[in-house]
């Protein structure tokens, strides 16, 4: 913005007022008011474009422009009181504008910090619930791994069992397949001998009577095992009971001669102090 310069004031005939009367905080004395003066107005168009002219070429813009016009020219103290008001008025709104400008950019920078604010507010609430979501997701697993865990205990004793039954049932399930595969496969059906389809049909009938036989006895074996097993297990239950009974006695007749000791002690003690009294 360019430099406004104030318009010397020019002495004229009548009495002007003081700069200290002049000055924004004072006011014209109530007794004398002193009327308004208006600024002259160009009176033909010319002077009106040549003013235009003028305030286009200034580089402080129209004000500029209008005070460098006015300046030209000898005016009285109102007007140049006129002009003082006016450029304080302008002064004010400058001030005004960089004010507002300030309290812009002010309000811009509250603005940017409360967005980065809510930002980071944002981003700290997506990484609690992701936590969460993995603390959900790992008390899952655990919680099926439980299950997994409570299911698969109820079975191990059968796995146990199994490992140790296994060979003797892989051993009579190949004992099986290999009377099945003399009687069945191994017929003698070279150098174009033929089989009687009826014969064929009984055996194969026979096997299969024998297959059902093998698979009834081993479900009755299979009972008669488990019953076994679970009689076995009273059994080592009873010893276990059996074992521990023992043990007190022992411990018990351990005490009961220690006190036998003592009561033969006592007794060949009373005798003495008895014989002692009576001699």
């Amino acid at each position: 913005m360019s430099k406004i310069e104030v318009p010397r004031r020019t002495r004229s005939a009548s009495t002007s007022p003081s700069a200290w009367a002049l000055s924004p905080g004072r006011s014209l004395p109530c007794s004398s008011p002193a009327p308004v003066a208006v600024a002259p107005v160009p009176k033909s168009p010319a002077s009106h474009e040549k003013l235009m002219k003028q305030a286009a070429k200034s580089g402080g813009g129209g004000v500029g422009g209008v005070l460098k016009y006015f300046r030209q020219k000898k005016v009285s103290p109102l007007l140049e009181e006129e002009y003082r008001r006016f450029r304080v008025a302008y002064n004010r709104l400058l001030q005004w504008r960089f004010a507002n400008a300030l309290a812009e950019a002010s309000m811009a920078a509250v603005k940017r910090v409360a967005q980065k604010k809510l930002f980071n507010g944002w981003a700290r609430i997506c990484v609690m619930r992701n936590l969460m979501m993995e603390k959900r997701l790992l008390i899952q697993k655990l919680k099926h791994q439980l299950k997994l865990y409570h299911v698969m205990n109820s079975e191990m004793r059968l796995l146990n069992e199994w490992s140790r039954l296994e060979p003797k049932n892989v051993e009579a399930v190949g004992r099986v397949v290999r009377k099945l595969s003399a009687v069945s496969v191994c017929l003698p059906l070279v150098h174009n001998a033929e089989g009687d389809v009826m014969s064929v049909y009984d055996a194969m009938s026979m096997a299969m009577g024998v297959m059902e036989g093998i698979e009834a006895m081993i479900l009755d074996m299979h009972w008669q095992v488990e019953r076994t097993c679970f009689l076995l297990t009273e059994l080592s239950v009873m010893l276990k009971q059996q074992k521990q009974f023992f043990q007190e006695l022992e411990n018990r007749v351990s005490v009961v001669a220690s006190l036998e000791v003592q009561e033969k002690s006592l007794r060949v003690h009373h005798i003495q102090l008895v014989q002692e009294v009576n001699g």
